[in-house]
């Protein structure tokens, strides 16, 4: 377990009175949003303020929910993953299986539709019985996708934050992210999301900002490798859990704080900011806590 720390920049796991900044410019603004997503490596668009999505029709979603699986072989019975998903009722689930375009769609209908910034599209998933696609993320192309900042995304106290991810081999680096929500660089450092643990280059950490911050960490996970992430909080533990199996637990108490004015970045804390370089899919984020047995339920549909 890894001990809480006040008020501490969640890159650098401080002490209770470190002020610890990061080097990097936050007020650099985010890139503009791509004219057209493809599989090919994309240009990078001119700068556009970031606070805001752009004001750009969306592609029509093509991640729907699936029937139930009935091939032959392992996949037979397996439950829908979409479907498991959304009964166990997400505010926001973005699939990231759309193969043209800009817009990440939330499948859960309730409007928080992402942007895609330099990312490619259409590439293969992390699901076994599912053909919906994952999106790539690539440090140096500065990919990410970005989400509006809603109320509905900044639960006080019960929190679970899912996705699966698949690290590019010899591309991990210090502090980079999975998923972020607030802005990284001033107090409170951000309120929640999953970053590279600092002296470790085999794990992420989940981390959450109330009065202290705390870190619950997922060890060991391999390169060029699927692998399903799930973060909880419940008001008074943070838990972390890989391929359904709780890794690590630590105590925390009162409520996520937030700065009212940053969302939720996917790939990356900000613009050229800790991006993480590989694949992720099938991104949730809860304002409940998902019980163990709800958690490997969803990794057995996903990679039965």
């Amino acid at each position: 377990d890894i001990d809480s720390s006040a008020d501490a920049t969640p890159d650098s796991h401080a002490d209770a009175d470190t002020e610890a900044s990061i080097d990097a410019p936050q007020d650099a603004t985010p890139d503009a949003p791509q004219e057209a997503a493809t599989d090919a490596p994309q240009d990078a668009p001119p700068d556009a303020p970031h606070d805001a999505s752009p004001d750009v029709p969306q592609e029509a979603a093509t991640d729907a929910p699936q029937e139930a699986n009935v091939d032959a072989g392992p996949c037979t019975g397996v439950p829908n993953y979409a479907a498991t998903i959304l009964a166990d009722g997400p505010v926001a689930y973005w699939r990231l299986g759309e193969t043209l375009g800009f817009s990440a769609v939330d499948a859960t209908g309730n409007g928080h539709d992402g942007t895609y910034f330099n990312t490619d599209l259409g590439v293969p998933g992390a699901l076994t019985c599912d053909t919906d696609t994952a999106a790539r993320f690539t440090q140096s192309k500065n990919s990410y996708v970005t989400v509006l900042r809603h109320v509905a995304l900044e639960p006080a106290s019960s929190l679970t934050v899912e996705l699966w991810f698949n690290q590019s081999a010899g591309k991990a680096t210090q502090y980079e992210k999975l998923l972020w929500y607030g802005r990284p660089d001033k107090q409170p450092w951000g309120s929640y999301g999953f970053e590279r643990i600092s002296a470790l280059q085999d794990g992420f950490t989940f981390f959450a900002h109330t009065s202290t911050s705390s870190f619950a960490d997922a060890l060991g996970l391999a390169e060029n490798t699927w692998h399903h992430l799930v973060g909880t909080y419940n008001g008074a533990q943070l838990v972390t859990f890989v391929n359904g199996v709780a890794t690590d637990q630590i105590a925390l108490t009162g409520s996520i704080l937030y700065d009212q004015v940053h969302g939720l970045v996917i790939g990356a804390a900000d613009s050229n900011f800790d991006n993480f370089d590989g694949l992720l899919d099938e991104v949730a984020i809860y304002a409940k806590v998902l019980t163990q047995q709800q958690v490997l339920a969803h990794y057995k549909a996903g990679r039965p």
